[in-house]
């Protein structure tokens, strides 16, 4: 962790400890090695965070090779100590998954970090209630460019959280072993992040998988 002293020595320590645990943790969840060091950057604040990464405004973290999060956020009173936990897992799933190189496509990545670290936050619950209620979704196709790149805000985050609900399909048919049989696939294909992710998700989940079996599926879960 390279934190000034802005950030009290109790709470690097936590960051080392979630860190630690996750990096284990997302290792067994994936079938991946262990990623062996992991560098926290803690920017003094959330406008000092946002300059370096170009994040949108509601970004907590970002990942670039090292876990970015500032001291701004971290000791913001609002914010639970299971939710700040969230946000390292979240960012230590993005490293096990990078640890070594090969074209991750970002609903994968971006899905993936989302089940291994769940939030029980009001913006995803929105994305997935909009989903269903419209009948709607976001072209598959279209996940596999960056996230970041959506000029429309609402766009980006539905983006995000559809690629949630990818990988919540196939555990739910598959169980958790879905995650390391879809990332053991992917990383044996030159083309993944080019890649049709529904004709991906079809030949893991052993079963027909579109946007109409999405929808059903978040819709059941609704009820």
């Amino acid at each position: 962790v390279l934190s000034s002293r802005v950030l009290p020595a109790g709470m690097q320590r936590e960051l080392l400890g979630w860190a630690a645990d996750a990096l284990d943790a997302a290792a067994r969840a994936t079938d991946l090695p262990r990623r062996e060091e992991l560098t926290v950057l803690v920017h003094r604040d959330h406008a000092s965070l946002l300059r370096a990464m170009c994040g949108a405004s509601w970004t907590l973290a970002a990942f670039d090779g090292v876990l970015h999060v500032d001291a701004e956020v971290w000791t913001d009173a609002r914010i639970s100590p299971h939710e700040r936990e969230a946000v390292v897992r979240h960012a230590c799933m993005h490293g096990t998954l990078h640890s070594e190189a090969w074209n991750a496509p970002f609903w994968l990545d971006e899905g993936g970090a989302q089940w291994f670290a769940p939030r029980a936050d009001q913006e995803t619950s929105s994305s997935l209630t909009h989903l269903v209620r419209d009948h709607t979704f976001i072209p598959f196709m279209s996940l596999n460019g960056a996230f970041m790149e959506i000029e429309d805000p609402s766009d980006a985050r539905l983006a995000y959280h559809q690629s949630l609900a990818m990988i919540e399909w196939l555990v739910s048919v598959r169980g958790a072993r879905g995650v390391p049989e879809l990332i053991q696939l992917l990383r044996a294909r030159p083309d993944a992040a080019t890649t049709d992710p529904a004709a991906v998700l079809t030949e893991v989940g052993r079963r027909r998988f579109d946007g109409e079996v999405m929808l059903s599926f978040l819709s059941a879960r609704s009820r």
